[in-house]
């Protein structure tokens, strides 16, 4: 079955490998990969936990917040 990714900032999925905007995560089988996508890439709330996704957040949260400054 085909996965749903959630999480506003990935970009592509390739063999054992999830692509973000912050990140390029390489698992060691396709169970970590599962696993780690299934809690936090595709999970339509989990995908706030991560800690990358996060990151992301905060970095566009402060860019928007400086561009109405300028």
């Amino acid at each position: 079955m085909p996965r749903t990714w959630t999480c506003p900032y990935w970009v592509r999925e390739e063999k054992r490998c999830i692509v973000c905007q912050a990140a390029q995560l390489r698992f060691t089988d396709r169970t970590a990969f599962a696993e780690f996508a299934g809690r936090y890439c595709s999970s339509v709330s989990g995908w706030r936990d991560c800690t990358l996704a996060r990151f992301c957040t905060e970095q566009y949260e402060k860019s928007t917040s400086t561009e109405e400054y300028r």
